[in-house]
């Protein structure tokens, strides 16, 4: 059993280290220019994502997506535990919510 799943994920793993490598790598010329290719790594594509260089009114920073996502999330749990703990409670006793003009 080890040495298949080891087997079926081997292939996945390069794709998998692919794109956070490729995030912090630079592999091409500055913008607009025609220099030589830059390598080595660089954080200018992470601090890319707190400017709106096209001025889009689309645009949301980072960090209120992350709140904006942490905010539904938790009015998720909030309705999911309203409506799922009194619909727990009445199947665990189901005798007592017994209708008593209803017969079988």
């Amino acid at each position: 059993m080890g040495g298949m799943s080891i087997l079926l994920f081997l292939p996945l793993h390069p794709a998998m280290l692919a794109l956070p490598l490729r995030s912090i790598s630079r592999l091409d010329a500055d913008r607009g220019e025609r220099s030589q290719i830059q390598i080595g790594f660089t954080t200018d594509y992470y601090s890319a994502l707190f400017v709106n260089s096209r001025n889009t009114i689309f645009y949301v920073p980072p960090v209120q997506a992350a709140l904006n996502s942490l905010g539904y999330a938790g009015a998720t749990v909030i309705l999911s535990l309203l409506l799922g703990l009194p619909a727990a409670s009445a199947l665990a006793r189901p005798g007592r919510l017994e209708v008593s003009w209803i017969r079988c």
